[in-house]
C-alpha cells in the first residue's frame, strides 16, 4: 500500500536482534549462578525490566525528583547504561556505532561472566 522506507525497518530489526541478544546473555549469566530455572527466570526478568524501565525519560525524571541532589549523577549514569536509550535511536533508523557497540559489549561481558562462572564451578 505504499513504499516503506527500508532504513528504519532494517535498523529496527537489527536493534531488536541486539536487544534480544543482550537479554539472553544476561539470562545466561544469571543461569550460571543459580540452580533453579524459576529463580533464574525471575531474576533475569527483573534485571531486564529494570534495564528497560530506567531508559525512559519519565522514570529518570521521577528518580531525579525522589533522590537527593547528590545522587543526580548516579541516576543519569544508570539511565545511560539502560537498553532503551540505545534501542530508541536504532529503532528510528539510525545505526549509530556507539549503540551497536553498547549492545555487543553487554553481550560480551555477560557471556564472559557466564564462562568464568561455569569454569569456577568445574574447578
Amino acid at each position: 500500500m505504499g513504499e516503506p522506507d527500508p532504513g528504519p525497518i532494517i535498523s529496527g530489526y537489527i536493534a531488536s536482534y541486539l536487544y534480544a541478544l543482550a537479554c539472553l546473555a544476561i539470562t545466561s549469566a544469571v543461569s550460571a549462578f543459580t540452580r533453579s530455572q524459576v529463580i533464574c527466570f525471575i531474576i533475569s526478568v527483573a534485571i531486564c525490566l529494570l534495564l528497560f524501565l530506567f531508559g525512559f525519560q519519565q522514570v529518570v525524571d521521577f528518580l531525579l525528583k525522589v533522590t537527593p541532589a547528590s545522587l543526580d549523577g548516579l541516576v543519569r549514569f544508570i539511565a545511560e547504561l539502560c537498553f532503551m536509550t540505545h534501542f530508541y535511536e536504532m529503532s528510528k533508523g539510525l545505526l549509530v556505532f556507539d549503540d551497536v557497540l553498547y549492545f555487543l559489549s553487554v553481550v560480551g561481558v555477560c557471556l564472559g561472566i557466564t564462562h568464568y562462572a561455569i569454569q569456577a564451578k568445574r574447578a
